[in-house]
């Protein structure tokens, strides 16, 4: 199933988007009451997977177009619609009716938004564990990143993060006074274990989701679509997927949004990036749980005996991520540039 590259741009860009504005708008969508299924999202998801069973075999033997060809095989680009289509649909027809049943027991809010939190967390794990057989060229890629190597590095990076950070901003809080830190959240003993645990879950979960498996496929799909360059294909597919994921944060009419969706894509070009530089899922899902606490105060943060923050959110964010580039750099910048210089050691020889 053979279509031009710019059609097959315009099928990317358009799923894309389409799955960026579902997160906001889904109630538009139209239902039908007549189907057993009323969600017209099931019948397009059912129709991908009918294309993805029909191309099975031939994604191994023409995967991708050739150099020479102006064509692309739209089969290969079915996995990348389902992963984008299909959690938007399991999110839209599972969270609110359970959440639903939760509200109708009579639960308070703060366990409502505790089970939330941990719903969240567990279905977007589900998803993608569901989505792996769909991409099984890209398990080798997920071992790697989910390895025992890769957590700790995830563990070590994360510590080793924090500890620069509290120790330069609880520092300089003695040195300017301070007597009274704590660091624990103000709602700390109420579901905060729930709380904690739905953050994390969702900070990992969405990591292995957007990082691990559209960003992965994107970068893999890239080149057959005219961008053979290997960085111009990890920008672009590390861009792509950070631009849908800050558009799926946005509500679309609050007045925050703008400074919301910049935050949101330069927090997700990071972690795409991050992802790409040190190939650790769990570093990128250390840094999005912290980052995530600092954004809602939900802890991690140099409190007075009341409760009350000492200093800014955002103060925190700019080091910590200032803090993590540094460490990247550090710790692989000597790598690479002996690398460049063995290249260099090669090439010039030969050129002479």
């Amino acid at each position: 199933m053979r279509i031009s590259r710019r059609v097959a741009w315009g099928v990317l860009l358009s799923a894309i988007l389409t799955a960026a504005l579902l997160r906001q708008f889904h109630e538009s969508t139209r239902q039908s009451p007549l189907l057993p299924v009323r969600s017209l999202l099931f019948f397009l998801l059912l129709i991908l997977f009918l294309l993805f069973l029909r191309g099975w075999g031939q994604r191994q033997e023409f995967p991708y177009a050739g150099e020479s060809l102006r064509e692309f095989n739209l089969l290969s680009m079915v996995p990348l619609l389902i992963a984008l289509i299909g959690e938007k649909w399991f999110s839209i027809t599972f969270y609110s009716p359970v959440l639903a049943i939760a509200s109708r027991a009579g639960l308070p809010e703060s366990v409502l938004a505790a089970l939330g939190l941990l719903l969240g967390g567990l279905g977007i794990l589900a998803v993608a564990a569901a989505l792996l057989p769909v991409f099984p060229r890209l398990r080798p890629l997920l071992r790697d990143y989910l390895s025992a190597r890769s957590l700790l590095q995830g563990v070590a990076g994360t510590l080793a993060v924090l500890a620069l950070l509290y120790g330069l901003l609880g520092g300089l809080l003695l040195i300017l006074g301070g007597k009274h830190l704590y660091l624990l959240p103000w709602w700390f003993g109420s579901w905060g274990g729930i709380r904690f645990s739905g953050q994390a879950l969702i900070a990992l979960g969405e990591e292995i989701y957007y990082r691990g498996l559209p960003q992965s496929e994107l970068i893999f799909l890239l080149p057959a679509l005219g961008l053979r360059n290997p960085l111009a294909a990890r920008v672009v597919g590390i861009g792509l997927t950070s631009t849908q994921f800050a558009l799926e944060h946005i509500s679309g009419d609050a007045p925050n949004d703008t400074s919301v969706f910049l935050y949101t894509l330069t927090v997700a070009i990071l972690l795409g990036s991050l992802l790409v530089t040190v190939r650790s899922l769990y570093l990128c899902a250390f840094t999005h749980f912290a980052l995530n606490l600092f954004v809602l105060r939900g802890g991690l943060q140099f409190t007075d005996q009341s409760g009350r923050p000492i200093l800014d959110a955002g103060l925190y964010i700019v080091l910590y991520l200032i803090l993590m580039t540094l460490l990247i750099y550090a710790r692989f910048g000597p790598e690479r540039r002996e690398i460049a210089r063995r290249r260099s050691r090669v090439v010039t020889p030969a050129a002479g």
